[in-house]
């Protein structure tokens, strides 16, 4: 899987920069990251990007049957 990149239109200068990284990262997925002006608004759309994770790992997801996700701004 690629790095998604995802970005908000530019409203506004400087946007914060978001990444959001889950134990399948070490599985060969790479973290996604985000521009979006709000640390809520980036929450929202971590929970859609472990939705499409989910899909993409199809039925090997219950193999491990856990997954972890953190949604850090650039600085960590």
């Amino acid at each position: 899987m690629v790095m998604r990149v995802l970005l908000a239109p530019r409203d506004q200068e400087n946007m914060p920069r978001y990444i959001f990284r889950t134990d399948a990262d070490r599985a060969g997925i790479d973290p996604a990251t985000v521009e979006l002006p709000s640390i809520h608004e980036a929450q929202g759309q971590a929970v859609a990007y472990v939705g499409e994770l989910l899909l993409d790992m199809n039925a090997t997801f219950w193999e491990r049957g856990h997954m972890s996700l953190t949604v850090e701004d650039e600085t960590g």
